[in-house]
């Protein structure tokens, strides 16, 4: 969502990053969800990667966190109706902090307070999944997950990682496994570059939940949040082999377009079909 704003010509500046749209061209944000519907998403993620009352503060603006993320959780429901899908949505629960850097995750109590309530607005909004997304460190995922656990909702929980293919944090995806598998009900890996994501998803399959992966394609700008790159072929050879390999949850983050899960999309039909 993020860079597809960028893309479009939307004002993606941090900290607001992907929110700042829900402020100032909303219309954007249901046209993506629509185009990514178009393209064959069976999953759309609600643009709610930087609507904590916390990201407000840091941007000096009033907090508005509970207003902005029940609009993006309408936006998504919208477009999911206005073209007659069975899509499911699934309410993005983010980072507190940078999701690049474990040694900023911010105390316990704030951690608690933010997930809490995002937790609770996705609920009340009315999302079909709680997605806790690129997690970089155990402590934060122990704590979201159990904020999220209060909601009698599924629980997808999704990490980024090293180079080495453990979680960001240097933490390894075997304690994740054991841990929270029996917590959540999808394992995840996203926002990571290709070559970590097959190394992660080859210790993420030992996991007896569902899982998946959405890796990036780009670079992290310190202005816009986000520099995007070609994606390459490689990507779409990479799909065929987690999906191989059992992955059954697949897309794409930062950097990718609806034609990515237009491609997507036509892999996994060809090898159902």
């Amino acid at each position: 969502m993020g860079t597809e704003i960028n893309r479009r010509g939307g004002d993606t500046s941090l900290p607001l990053w992907s929110a700042r749209a829900l402020l100032d061209q909303p219309d954007m944000v249901f046209d993506i969800h629509k185009d990514y519907l178009s393209a064959g998403a069976e999953i759309l993620t609600t643009n709610t990667f930087r609507t904590k009352d916390y990201t407000f503060r840091q941007a000096g603006l009033i907090p508005q966190g509970e207003k902005l993320t029940n609009l993006a959780v309408k936006l998504a429901m919208q477009a999911v109706r206005e073209v007659n899908s069975d899509a499911l949505v699934a309410g993005s629960i983010s980072p507190v902090e940078d999701c690049y850097s474990p040694v900023l995750v911010p105390t316990d109590e704030i951690l608690i307070d933010e997930h809490t309530k995002m937790a609770r607005w996705l609920f009340e909004g009315g999302v079909n999944i709680l997605l806790i997304e690129t997690m970089n460190l155990m402590r934060e995922i122990e704590i979201a997950v159990n904020c999220a656990k209060e909601f009698n909702l599924p629980i997808w929980l999704s990490f980024t990682c090293d180079e080495f293919g453990n979680i960001l944090s240097g933490e390894k995806i075997e304690s994740l496994i054991d841990k929270f598998e029996s917590k959540v009900d999808a394992l995840l890996i996203n926002c990571s570059n290709l070559n970590a994501s097959d190394l992660a998803i080859s210790q993420l399959r030992k996991t007896k939940l569902p899982f998946g992966i959405y890796p990036n394609f780009g670079v992290i700008n310190d202005t816009m949040g986000w520099t995007s790159k070609p994606v390459t072929e490689n990507y779409m050879d990479m799909v065929g082999k987690w999906i191989k390999t059992g992955a059954t949850i697949m897309g794409s983050c930062c950097g990718a377009t609806p034609n990515e899960t237009s491609a997507v999309r036509r892999i996994i039909d060809s090898l159902v079909n």
